[in-house]
């Protein structure tokens, strides 16, 4: 998925009014299951997509949410967990 528009109104106001929300969306994904059921990864961080971590600047949070197409949140991971 290449533009958040492209991604489920549902999972869009779940992400909007989740704590997630100020963080940046680095890619978005569409999963088939194999019970043919769709998860919605979105990649996200705290850092507004600067790969660069200055000293002092507090910690650096990546997370992998994965989202039922009705904007349940199902699972979240570390980034450093996958």
């Amino acid at each position: 998925i290449k533009h958040m528009a492209n991604v489920p109104y549902d999972v869009r106001m779940a992400l909007k009014s989740s704590k997630y929300a100020s963080y940046h969306v680095d890619e978005m994904a569409r999963l088939q299951m194999p019970d043919h059921s769709l998860l919605y990864r979105l990649r996200v961080d705290n850092n507004s997509g600067n790969k660069i971590a200055f000293e002092n600047a507090g910690a650096i949070d990546n997370e992998s949410l994965y989202y039922t197409e009705h904007g349940r949140l199902v699972r979240t991971a570390n980034g450093n967990d996958e």
